[in-house]
C-alpha cells in the first residue's frame, strides 16, 4: 500500500540526489574542459556553482523536471530537450540548465533537469514563452511524453533563508 510518506519519499528523492550532486559539484576544483571544438555543449551554460549563486540573485528559482526516460523514446526526448534548451537559452532571466542522468539508487526516475532562472517572473513570463514556441512548432508536450511513455514530475524551488 502506497502511504503519503512514501509518495513524498519518492517525489523528493530526485531532489535530495541532484542537490547532493550540485552541491559536490560546486565544491569540487573544476575539471580540464576539452576545447569547445571537442565538447559540443561547452559554451551551452555556466557552471553549476555559478547557476546557484543566491548571493548574487536572491531571487533565483530552480526549476526541476525529473523524469522516467523509457530507453526506447531516449533519441526523440534528447532532441526536443535540445530543441527546447537552445530556445530557453535566449529568454530573459535564464541562468542556466544542467541534465543528470541516473547512475544509482532507488529512485524511478532516470533523469533530472535543472534550470535556473533570476526570479519567478522570469520563469512566468518564460512558461508563457515556451508555450506561445510549442504553439509555432505544433508541438505538443503532453502527447509527446505520452507517446514517448516518459513520466515527469515538475516544480519549481527557493531557498528560505530560515532553512540555509
Amino acid at each position: 500500500m502506497t502511504t503519503p510518506r512514501s509518495v513524498l519519499a519518492a517525489l523528493l528523492l530526485p531532489v535530495l540526489v541532484v542537490s547532493a550532486l550540485a552541491l559536490a559539484t560546486a565544491c569540487r576544483p573544476p575539471a580540464a574542459q576539452p576545447p569547445s571544438h571537442l565538447n559540443p555543449h561547452a559554451d551551452r551554460s555556466p557552471a553549476v556553482s555559478d547557476l546557484f549563486d543566491w548571493n548574487h540573485h536572491p531571487k533565483l528559482v530552480v526549476r526541476i523536471d525529473s523524469f522516467i526516460l523509457p530507453e526506447t523514446a531516449r533519441a526523440e526526448f534528447t532532441a526536443a530537450m535540445h530543441r527546447n534548451l537552445a530556445f530557453i537559452q535566449t529568454l530573459e532571466g535564464f541562468r542556466g540548465h544542467r541534465v543528470f542522468e541516473k547512475r544509482a539508487g532507488d529512485s524511478a526516475y532516470n533523469l533530472v533537469t535543472l534550470a535556473a532562472w533570476e526570479s519567478p517572473e522570469a520563469v512566468e513570463q518564460a512558461r508563457k514563452e515556451v508555450q506561445a514556441y510549442y504553439q509555432r512548432l505544433g508541438f505538443d508536450m503532453p502527447a509527446a511524453l505520452k507517446r514517448w511513455g516518459v513520466q515527469l514530475v515538475r516544480a519549481d524551488y527557493g531557498t528560505p533563508p530560515e532553512l540555509q
